[in-house]
């Protein structure tokens, strides 16, 4: 065999394996206390992870929106990859005038103790 047939292999036997991966996913998580109703209604976010992974990275991702509007949501593109996906609600303007960098820290830093390797994301 060559090593392009070699490669392929392996190729295809770990994308079945990420397939058959088993996957939770954990609702409205509370990331930050909050005073203000609006920010506990809000400030919440979803975990979708594989359940057999052992420290997978960690994709941070936030929905577009403009900051504006928008709702979390896991990204169809990033199901089944073998990540670990944190989707984050966030306060919108104009309720909170102030809401992108310190919600951003919040969520990453709800994140960071599960692996080293945490890459954020997002649409607008």
């Amino acid at each position: 065999m060559s090593y392009k047939s070699n490669f392929l292999i392996i190729a295809l036997l770990f994308c079945t394996t990420i397939a058959r991966a088993q996957y939770n996913q954990v609702n409205d998580i509370p990331y930050r206390e909050a005073a203000e109703d609006y920010a506990q209604e809000r400030c919440k976010l979803d975990v979708y992870y594989p359940t057999n992974a052992q420290d997978a990275p960690v994709v941070v991702w936030f929905h577009g929106g403009g900051i504006e509007g928008g709702e979390k949501h896991i990204d169809p593109q990033l199901k089944n990859s073998g990540l670990v996906v944190v989707a984050a609600n966030y306060r919108l303007l104009p309720k909170a005038p102030r809401t992108s960098r310190s919600t951003m820290a919040a969520v990453v830093r709800y994140s960071w103790p599960a692996t080293q390797r945490v890459a954020i994301c997002s649409t607008s």
